[in-house]
């Protein structure tokens, strides 16, 4: 009864969805913005440019929710969607850059990292199909049949329109990696007695095999990363000790993860059928319109387990067979719990729809007479995971904690990269990736 109250309440209080404007770029509206969201710099990330693309898709040919990681010289592929909401088809390109192991460009030449044409053009696209909101789903591999890698690493994938370099619509980073080191790991509580309920260590150790390493502590870079995120990963690790062939690295604090909690989760994918997590569903001559039932604060919670997809998402619209052109867009309505309003900082929508980011599009309001924090945002039809952060003012960080809580229970997917140092080209190669679930290791 209390939420269908609040549902209430909700919906005579929220903005219409049909009057929901973007953020501006005043300079009084980017004193909210977090220092490090910069909206016009090309940066070595995921990053949209264009406020008509929408639902960029990366992900590698295993599935749609693996991460845009695959093998050297095997059939494997990465996959990049994206809509154009604009709708009239227009002329994209792409072009791959070679980048080290902290993203910075490698300096490589295009031919010492790819066999073929430098730049493709994007030529598979189709229109949607008996949607509200009518757009055009472009969509390319790589590699390709006319490019391939040559050498293994971290690329940045660049998309332009009319062969405009200087006028980038998004960016994905994707990674490309030659198998020469093994991995072997465990995966434990913190020795930090304070810390051993909230956070994750894993120990690991590398295997270099046939790698000529004249410095073990320098020739290698290793990073890992929790659920495919650079925006958290523990970077430029040194081993422990050295044992002939064996790199050991025991970390300690603060190189652990903390375990936050299992994703919240909603399932978009009807139009006619209210899902668990749904107050109310419907539509106008536009769009459709969802509002989600109240998220409760999870910070002093148990821990409760539940399956998850660690954060991604997937596109999907029951009971069609194309769902990429096939789903809608809709007002989404998020709420959640807060009795006060925070003054320490801003509360964001995050998980991978939001590329990691703290991005002022995914803010929420404080509503003091409900006691939430409510937001509307445009989403396209599937599953999402999601998690509501707090973005600290005057810091380039997030608070996972703060409203989600911290649990070591909490099942996450792990990856370790290994980059060998190559000297003569002075750049980083991919040389070992081992990926696993926590949850696998107890």
């Amino acid at each position: 009864m209390v939420n269908f109250l609040l549902g209430l309440s909700l919906l005579h209080s929220c903005v219409a969805p049909s009057t929901v404007t973007t953020v501006s770029t005043t300079a009084e509206t980017k004193k909210t913005i977090p220092e490090y969201y910069n909206e016009k710099e090309v940066l070595m990330t995921d990053k949209v440019y264009k406020d008509n693309i929408k639902t960029v898709i990366c992900h590698s040919s295993l599935s749609e929710i693996s991460a845009p990681v695959i093998a050297m010289n095997t059939d494997e592929f990465i996959t990049i969607r994206f809509d154009d909401l604009d709708n009239n088809v227009k002329t994209y390109n792409y072009s791959i850059l070679h980048c080290n192991a902290d993203w910075t460009p490698s300096g490589l030449l295009e031919i010492e990292y790819l066999d073929g044409y430098f730049q493709g053009n994007i030529t598979e696209y189709d229109y949607s199909f008996n949607t509200l909101l009518p757009y055009i789903n472009y969509k390319f591999d790589f590699p390709n049949s006319n490019t391939r890698v040559i050498l293994p690493g971290n690329y940045v994938v660049f998309v332009y329109e009319n062969n405009d370099k200087d006028d980038p619509v998004l960016t994905r980073r994707i990674m490309i990696y030659q198998p020469k080191a093994n991995v072997s790991y465990t995966y434990k509580r913190s020795d930090d007695p304070e810390e051993r309920n909230y956070k994750q260590e894993i120990d690991f150790s590398v295997f270099t095999n046939n790698l000529t390493l004249n410095d073990g502590f320098r020739d290698l870079n290793v990073c890992i990363l929790q659920n495919y995120r650079w925006d958290n990963a523990l970077t430029k690790l040194e081993p422990k000790y050295v044992r002939g062939t064996e790199l050991v690295y025991n970390l300690e604090e603060p190189q652990t993860f903390p375990g936050l909690n299992e994703f919240r989760h909603i399932n978009l994918g009807s139009t006619t059928i209210k899902g668990s997590r749904m107050f109310y569903l419907g539509h106008d001559s536009t769009l459709y319109n969802c509002m989600l039932l109240r998220d409760e604060k999870r910070s002093y919670k148990k821990y409760i387990t539940y399956g998850d997809i660690n954060g991604r998402f997937k596109i999907n619209r029951d009971g069609t067979d194309d769902e990429h052109t096939r789903a809608d867009y809709m007002w989404v309505t998020f709420n959640v719990d807060q009795n006060t309003e925070v003054r320490e900082g801003e509360i964001y929508l995050f998980g991978l729809f939001t590329d990691w980011e703290i991005k002022p599009e995914y803010k929420l309001n404080f509503n003091s007479e409900l006691g939430v924090y409510m937001t509307t945002i445009k989403m396209k039809q599937g599953n999402y995971d999601y998690m509501y952060v707090m973005s600290p003012k005057n810091k380039n960080t997030i608070d996972h904690s703060f409203i989600e809580g911290s649990h070591f229970d909490t099942e996450n997917q792990y990856s370790i990269l290994v980059y060998y140092r190559d000297i003569k080209r002075n750049t980083d190669l991919l040389v070992g990736y081992q990926d696993f679930n926590n949850a696998n290791r107890r």
